[in-house]
């Protein structure tokens, strides 16, 4: 029995694997196990797709020009760190005038532009009449030529923003949208370029989850492996904040937050730059932001300023001792993440003190006269 079964697996593996209706399979043995490699970690990976959602102003446009520039000029990512050398970055843009904005955002951010490329349109030809026309691109009738350019100046990344503007049909249709994501994944699987798809929010009011807030199909969160959004800090709205909705190949309770600061271009005078703070936010979800904006948003907020209010009394006479400012800390049921950035808030110092040395926390001496909690 065992020689014929193995007779006829032979026979099997002898089919042409190009046949009709052959099936193509491969052994997982045979599959070489690989790390997955990150550009940026907790936003951007060789191999894979990102997607950034947010409304208009939010600086999700903005912060994909300055994540472009820094992989064009090699220059190190604001907070986290990532294996890269300065490589071109592919941009496929509708949405911006590359004279006017653009290229003044490149600039500024730092970029090496020579590396960055702009894709303006796709050659069609009428074979019927031979006329040619200059069309935009399609990121499902097209994707064989936009690979062709990746691989033949090894790009790093591909920007696509918006996604809207080169779907080729209705972001709602499931069918359509799995079929275009599907393709850019595999398409990023096959080269190791990192995919930016920049994309809108809804104004669903009935929203539970922030990633019901994402414009278009369900899809558009389910088959890509990164998604993050762009909001306001409801704290200060002059902070933006980046935050996951979905992270399955690395942390996703970490976010990012930047501001946006004009800076003189020498033609286009004032321009938008972005300017990252130095560490990543970890007391605030995507959730708490974007849900109705009221109650979770409210209520981390007010725990935020609980957590600094307390702080700034246990504080205000003299150092405490680490150990016995954290033990407190348990005692209230404050987490280790919130506690931190409210230290961080406050401008809390910690420094050895005493014959015994030990670590204490202390105010500013400025700040010791006490404070107020920003209005919700």
């Amino acid at each position: 029995m065992v020689a014929e079964l193995a007779q006829v697996q032979r026979r099997i593996d002898s089919i042409d694997p190009i046949a009709d209706g052959m099936l193509k399979v491969t052994r997982i043995s045979a599959i070489t196990a690989k790390p997955i490699k990150p550009l940026w970690p907790g936003c951007l990976y060789h191999g894979k797709v990102t997607v950034i959602a947010g409304v208009p102003g939010d600086g999700k446009s903005l912060s994909a020009v300055d994540v472009a520039a820094r992989i064009t000029a090699g220059k190190d990512w604001p907070v986290g760190n990532g294996s890269f050398k300065a490589a071109p970055v592919l941009l496929l843009t509708a949405e911006d005038d590359p004279a006017d904005t653009i290229r003044p955002r490149l600039d500024m951010a730092g970029a090496n532009t020579d590396q960055v490329e702009l894709i303006e349109g796709v050659h069609h030809v009428d074979p019927a009449t031979g006329k040619q026309s200059l069309d935009l691109v399609s990121l499902i009738s097209d994707l064989p030529a936009i690979e062709r350019r990746i691989v033949g100046i090894e790009a790093s990344a591909l920007v696509v923003d918006p996604l809207t503007s080169f779907a080729d049909s209705d972001t709602n249709k499931t069918g359509d949208m799995r079929r275009l994501l599907d393709g850019l994944a595999q398409m990023a699987a096959r080269t190791g370029v990192a995919i930016l798809v920049i994309t809108h929010m809804n104004k669903r009011s009935d929203a539970r989850k922030a990633m019901q807030m994402i414009a278009g199909s369900h899809v558009i969160v389910a088959a890509v492996r990164v998604v993050l959004v762009t909001a306001r800090d409801p704290n200060d709205k002059a902070r933006r904040l980046l935050l996951p909705i979905k992270l399955n190949i690395g942390p996703d309770d970490i976010g990012f937050a930047f501001r946006v600061v004009p800076k003189p271009h020498p033609v286009c005078g004032d321009v938008p730059t972005v300017e990252w703070e130095q560490d990543f936010v970890g007391d605030m979800s995507a959730d708490d932001v974007l849900i109705d904006s009221t109650p979770r948003a409210q209520a981390a907020v007010e725990k935020s300023c609980e957590v600094q209010l307390w702080l700034r009394e246990l504080l205000k006479h003299e150092p405490v001792e680490a150990r016995v400012m954290w033990k407190r800390a348990k005692e209230k049921q404050f987490g280790e993440r919130r506690v931190k950035t409210a230290l961080k808030a406050i401008k809390a110092t910690c420094e050895v003190l005493g014959y015994q040395g030990k670590w204490h926390y202390s105010l500013p001496v400025s700040d010791i006269s006490g404070v107020s909690c920003p209005s919700v």
